[in-house]
């Protein structure tokens, strides 16, 4: 076997903001080796950050075999059908959390159960309370969920190279930070 490269993965951002400093981007990688599927991901990149890390709510993953291609490419042609919506739905929820206040006892609450849900380990929770308590960037000084998911992201950014997994962990911050009975609770 010639040497070469097995597996890549690299982001793409678009030309189409969700909101003032967020765009749409596209993250790929495969592996000739087959030790991961062939996929894609959608999602957005807030602009300031520098660590790559963006989240992720479209996901497209085909195993290598026979027919893998076809049906990636099948799964692509309907991810980037939905990403108009995706995108409209992002915007009402960066607006959302760039609005709604934070105050110390929800967002202590809020990483404890990020935690305790498998989205922090024991490094990355003491990583996420810092940047929440001191964030790197004068962007996330505001006390609001916007700053506080960022917190979150900034903490899983070991995660980017794993799309799937950071997709999913991505996911359930929105869980946490979403308007429901348990966003509730955890204000109450």
């Amino acid at each position: 076997m010639t040497a070469g490269i097995l597996r890549s993965f690299g982001t793409l951002d678009l030309s189409a903001p969700i909101v003032d400093g967020v765009t749409l981007t596209v993250g790929v990688r495969n592996s000739t080796d087959k030790t991961f599927p062939i996929g894609l991901c959608a999602g957005h990149r807030v602009f300031v950050c520098d660590n790559l890390a963006f989240s992720a709510e479209i996901y497209v993953a085909r195993k290598h075999t026979r027919f893998g291609e076809r049906r990636f490419h099948e799964g692509i042609a309907s991810a980037v059908g939905s990403l108009q919506q995706y995108q409209q739905v992002e915007a009402h929820r960066i607006i959302d959390y760039r609005t709604r206040n934070v105050d110390e006892t929800e967002a202590a609450a809020c990483l404890l159960h990020g935690f305790e849900q498998g989205i922090l380990t024991t490094r990355t929770l003491s990583h996420a309370i810092e940047e929440w308590r001191q964030p790197t960037l004068d962007e996330f000084e505001p006390r609001t969920a916007w700053s506080l998911f960022n917190a979150f992201t900034n903490a899983l950014k070991d995660r980017q190279s794993n799309p799937a997994q950071f997709a999913a962990l991505t996911m359930k911050v929105y869980r946490l930070l979403d308007p429901s009975p348990h966003a509730e609770t955890l204000a109450a």
